[in-house]
């Protein structure tokens, strides 16, 4: 089981493609790369030099995955006490794409980890600086920007 972060892209804004995002970080920093998969354009790895960061996957409204992933969000969410779960519900609601990673690291190594954190952290400050929209880590929450707007410690 991998660690996934999703940014959900709201239905208004331009369809985002891999080679857009693979474009966007490259000019951030030209050591990152996306390979993507031949046989599926909205599927790749995401990497650092040669440090594979995860697989990064797009999913669009429509798409099986994406609506089961929206489902299971909104689902969890009813159950909620907290007052900013209609934000992020709404979010959710207006969402056209999910910019999902799987992120690798060694499995125990607290470090690794907040290498892989540190390396991906430019692409979601792209994502909201070109898509405002909101990114949700697992067994943590959602974020608007660097904010914590909804702690949600279970992992879909």
């Amino acid at each position: 089981m991998g660690y996934y972060m999703r940014y959900f892209i709201p239905k208004s804004a331009q369809p985002l493609t891999l080679p857009q995002i693979c474009d966007g970080i490259i000019a951030i920093n030209t050591n990152y790369a996306i390979q993507i998969d031949s046989t599926d354009p909205n599927f790749g790895d995401i990497a650092y030099g040669e440090r594979i960061l995860g697989e990064i996957e797009i999913n669009t409204i429509g798409d099986e995955i994406f609506e089961e992933e929206t489902e299971d969000f909104l689902a969890l969410l009813n159950h909620s006490q907290d007052e900013q779960k209609q934000v992020v519900i709404q979010t959710i609601q207006s969402a056209g794409q999910i910019v999902a990673i799987s992120a690798i690291w060694r499995d125990g190594d607290a470090d690794d980890a907040d290498v892989v954190h540190n390396h991906l952290d430019p692409l979601w400050d792209w994502l909201d600086e070109h898509y405002n929209g909101m990114l949700h880590r697992d067994a943590d929450g959602f974020y608007h920007g660097q904010t914590l707007i909804l702690e949600m410690n279970v992992r879909i």
